[in-house]
């Protein structure tokens, strides 16, 4: 409950924040709150870390491999992605046989490509505890875009799709 006051740089007590400061003000801001105040904290956390996984060995996968070799892989239920997702758009007939063919692609994948999928469209490898039930949103499917291109996914929305030359992914 006691306020401590922090100065993001030297001298930074006296300074002013102005338009032309701002952006620098943000960045030291972000900075210090970000990596400064809790770098203990983070630095107890890897040598915890290290002393099972040699810091080198770490090294060898991205964020994404690192989630999926730590949490492991989940079963999957298709049936239940199929009970439990919204069509986003109007649905055509090429619409339903592009959707046809994904549920094919799908069951045909592995525990490690569903994870992979997952991944791809909601960000997380891991799905809640009552699996696609529980996914807020649940998992959407739009056919918008251009004919051609590859899926793209919005995260936030838990969103597959194809997007069009026009929108920014």
């Amino acid at each position: 409950g006691t306020r401590v006051s922090v100065e993001l740089c030297p001298g930074g007590s006296t300074k002013v924040v102005k338009e032309e400061n701002k952006k620098e003000y943000v960045n030291m801001l972000a900075k210090y709150l970000m990596v400064d105040r809790i770098n203990k904290q983070v630095q107890a956390f890897i040598e915890g870390v290290n002393t099972l996984v040699p810091a080198e060995l770490l090294t060898l996968w991205d964020e994404g491999e690192l989630e999926l070799l730590l949490c492991g892989i989940r079963q999957y239920n298709l049936q239940l992605l199929k009970q439990h997702h919204q069509i986003i758009g109007v649905q055509t007939i090429r619409f339903s046989r592009v959707l046809m063919w994904f549920w094919e692609a799908l069951s045909h994948f592995s525990t490690e490509d569903m994870a992979r999928f997952v991944q791809f469209v909601t960000g997380s490898s891991l799905l809640p505890p009552g699996g696609w039930a529980d996914l807020s949103p649940s998992l959407q499917i739009s056919l918008g875009g251009d004919a051609g291109n590859l899926p793209t996914s919005h995260t936030c929305f838990n969103q597959i799709g194809r997007a069009s030359c026009r929108e920014r992914v």
